[in-house]
């Protein structure tokens, strides 16, 4: 990391505003999730959005829309990408890091909370959308994980609003920093390493499991085709229930047999069946 640490004057962020970052790839950006920071914006008066800038013509398609919806386009400053030691440096000039959705930060949200900077996750269904509520809890900052967008939206609203809620937090995270799960790596190391000497052991004893691949290419099928921004927020019974009447649809043209996952009991009930519990329902 580079000792020498930017001003927001040196990087085009007003001074005394609360700073909004997201600082992943642009190419995780939803037209979604961009509404949601623009919702915060709007209700955090004076408040600015910093993030990492893409092309010239998404940066300006990103500002237009920002003032399409009420925010004054100079409001969204945008980071150019920069040597890591620098980019590093420069996160600190930012108040509370805002994930994206349903593709999450990873290394990015580990840089931003090592650098003392926290940031307000909304989990979802996917690895992706999960990653980095992982990584506030193990970082100390659990409560920074947020189960619905309106709670997302609440909590950046009442941060932007009270800063001074937000510095308990901020002082917990850079306390724990040398200490906390996330940077703990001589005990990743420890645990990998045994994880090593578990696989080395159970090749000598045979006892390697084998995956049931049975109808796997159908399950990839049917995830490639789910809308996965609304399909994130489902309710655990919603989402398998999604799941089953595409394979009874898949099921009712190409005929499947049974498998270890959706339909350990046989195969699946057609398209018909399904509706009819519907109606029953």
């Amino acid at each position: 990391m580079s000792a020498e640490r930017p001003t927001r004057q040196q990087v085009g962020l007003p001074e005394n505003a609360f700073v909004f970052c997201s600082l992943n790839g642009m190419q995780k950006t939803t037209a979604r999730a961009y509404d949601r920071w623009l919702t915060i914006l709007n209700r955090v008066p004076g408040s600015v959005l910093w993030l990492l800038n893409s092309t010239a013509e998404t940066d300006e398609r990103l500002r237009k829309y920002a003032a399409d919806r009420g925010v004054a386009p100079e409001r969204i400053v945008f980071a150019d990408k920069m040597p890591n030691a620098a980019h590093l440096a420069r996160y600190p000039l930012a108040d509370l890091f805002l994930d994206n959705f349903p593709y999450g930060a990873h290394t990015t949200a580990s840089d931003s909370m090592w650098m003392g900077v926290p940031i307000l996750t909304l989990s979802g269904r996917t690895f992706a959308s999960r990653v980095c509520a992982s990584l506030v809890r193990a970082a100390g900052i659990g409560e920074m994980h947020c189960t619905t967008p309106e709670e997302y939206i609440e909590r950046a609203v009442e941060f932007g609003n009270d800063p001074s809620k937000l510095e308990p937090i901020k002082a917990k995270l850079i306390a724990g920093r040398d200490t906390c799960l996330l940077f703990d790596t001589p005990k990743l190391v420890r645990h990998l390493e045994d994880l090593y000497r578990q696989m080395w052991a159970d090749l000598i004893r045979g006892a390697v499991p084998v995956p049931d691949l049975r109808n796997l290419d159908i399950y990839h099928e049917i995830g490639l085709g789910l809308d996965i921004e609304n399909s994130e927020m489902l309710s655990d019974e919603a989402y398998l229930a999604l799941y089953r009447e595409k394979l009874a649809e898949w099921h009712d043209v190409y005929p499947i047999g049974a498998d270890c996952r959706l339909w350990r009991d046989g195969a699946p009930p057609s398209v018909e069946a399904l509706n009819d519990k519907r109606a029953v329902a």
